[in-house]
């Protein structure tokens, strides 16, 4: 069945370091490490997958990540972190693009299909779009939906819509 590969990168990363840290708090929450080669091919065993994106901000020295992503096949949607009132650099726009993008797949191949979504991220956007709404839509369109992500990254909506989906099936 064909697939469509969503990664909210920064979500799925920052999951990992948590993981880490709850089991195996002895160990340096920086040295955390994905291997994206063999997570690419756990994401993409067993389907045909027709699009994949890597969506994900720009922080220093990380161009090597993306450069390989995009030697794997997957669009890396990238902006620039943007610095708030109190200094800290935070993502703005990274997941209303992969939204977008979403809802662009949705409309333009019919099910059966498999949306693949690799976020633990379960909140609305500034503008109201989620993970957990395209989810829903791409169920009530026919769509099988994947989700993949740590544990304790998943949150919010998203993880009472998958509840409530186990629920009912």
């Amino acid at each position: 069945m064909d697939s469509h590969i969503f990664i909210d990168n920064s979500n799925i990363f920052g999951g990992a370091q948590r993981a880490a840290a709850t089991h195996e708090p002895e160990a340096f929450w920086m040295a955390v490490r994905l291997y994206y080669r063999n997570f690419f091919q756990l994401l993409e065993r067993e389907t045909n997958p027709v699009t994949k994106v890597l969506a994900g901000s720009v922080p220093p020295g990380n161009e090597v990540l993306w450069e390989h992503a995009r030697r794997y096949g997957y669009n890396t949607d990238l902006l620039h972190r943007i610095e708030k009132d109190d200094g800290r650099l935070v993502e703005q726009g990274v997941d209303e693009i992969a939204h977008l993008k979403i809802a662009n797949v949705l409309l333009d191949h019919e099910p059966p299909q498999t949306l693949v979504l690799v976020t633990g991220d379960g909140n609305d956007s500034d503008f109201g779009t989620s993970f957990t709404k395209q989810a829903e839509r791409a169920l009530k369109r026919g769509w099988d939906v994947h989700v993949w992500s740590w544990a304790d990254q998943l949150q919010g909506s998203l993880l009472a819509f998958l509840l409530s989906v186990l629920k009912t099936s």
